[in-house]
Order: structure tokens, then C-alpha cells, then sequence
């Protein structure tokens, strides 16, 4: 795996090109590739797509069957299509603002790369955060973090609020994202 995840972020090298994140994404101090990653035909992302796809369906097969009224379940469907993939690389001090996927059915991270800092557990620097919105309200502020490590896939709901927790290190935090949408 980690030899695996090596050679595709040097893949991903190629694909970064941009300076800074655009005005438009939720990353800050990053940047973000084309939004149709998975779809191109370099090997290392044929092979994470396949094992991707892999996960998804287990995620799908695991949904309740009888909660029809539910945003997640009331999709369900055995088949899913894939409405956009990319990759993120945040950089020293960067972060995701806290944003929803509204194209989205089922989204994701997978890991790549990440820095050290990251295996701090009570600093969470660089950690995935959900239930946080991006505007003030009662609730509590963050209600759950999830550790990055190299080779993860978090499968999550594209309506839940999410973000990332800044971080502080000289090497890069890379991802590749991707929205499902039932078929």
C-alpha cells in the first residue's frame, strides 16, 4: 500500500499544477485538480478506482432498506455513477472550509499523503471534521474528526457538513475526492 500510494502521489505531482486553489473551491493554501480524475486512464487511479468502487458498493449494501424517507437511503440503488473526482493537496497552514457536496449522493476521501503531525491525535492537525456548517448555529461545533492515514477511503453522506482542521507541517496533505450519485 505504501508503495502504492507513493508512486500515485508522484503521479499526482503532474496533475498539480496550479500556484494557489481557486476563488471557487473550499480549499485553502492548496490546490485542486480537474474534476474527472477517476475517469482518465493512468493505471494507479484504474486500480484505486476498482477497489473504490469495491467500497462504495459494500457502503451501498449496508444502508437500511427500510427507511425509504431518509436522504441517504431513500436513493438507494444498487448502482452508482461517479458525478466528479479530483484530487486536493493542501500545503503548510492549509485547510477545506467547512462545505456540503449538493451534487453529490455519497462523497469521499481517500488519503494519499499525509504529514506527521497528522499521527498527533490530540492535536487532530490536518484531520477531517463533520457536523460543523459553515455559518454559526447551537449546535456543537464539531461532531466527529476522522485521522488521515495514508490509504483510508472515508464514505460519507454529500449533505453532511464537513471540512478540514488546519495544519502546520513542511509536506503536503494530498487527497483524491470524488462524488457518487445513484444510477
Amino acid at each position: 500500500m505504501a508503495e502504492f500510494n507513493t508512486a500515485l502521489n508522484a503521479h499526482l505531482d503532474t496533475m498539480h499544477t496550479d500556484l494557489r486553489e481557486h476563488v471557487d473551491q473550499t480549499l485553502r493554501h492548496g490546490t485542486q485538480t480537474a474534476p474527472s480524475l477517476l475517469e482518465g486512464r493512468n493505471a494507479l487511479l484504474g486500480a484505486l478506482r476498482q477497489r473504490i468502487e469495491e467500497a462504495v458498493r459494500i457502503y451501498i449494501g449496508r444502508m437500511p432498506r427500510d427507511d425509504g424517507d431518509h436522504p441517504l437511503n431513500g436513493r438507494r440503488r444498487t448502482g452508482f455513477t461517479f458525478a466528479g473526482s479530483w484530487s486536493s493537496r493542501l500545503h503548510d497552514h492549509g485547510f477545506h472550509a467547512n462545505h456540503v457536496h449538493p451534487q453529490g449522493w455519497i462523497s469521499s476521501c481517500y488519503y494519499v499523503a499525509v504529514p506527521d503531525i497528522a499521527l498527533d491525535a490530540s492535536a487532530r492537525q490536518g484531520w477531517i471534521k463533520f457536523g460543523e456548517p459553515s455559518f454559526k448555529t447551537a449546535m456543537p461545533a464539531v461532531r466527529r474528526a476522522v485521522q488521515p492515514v495514508p490509504g483510508r477511503l472515508v464514505l460519507f453522506p454529500s449533505y453532511m457538513w464537513h471540512g478540514t482542521i488546519p495544519f502546520h507541517a513542511a509536506t503536503a496533505r494530498t487527497t483524491i475526492a470524488f462524488d457518487a450519485v445513484p444510477d
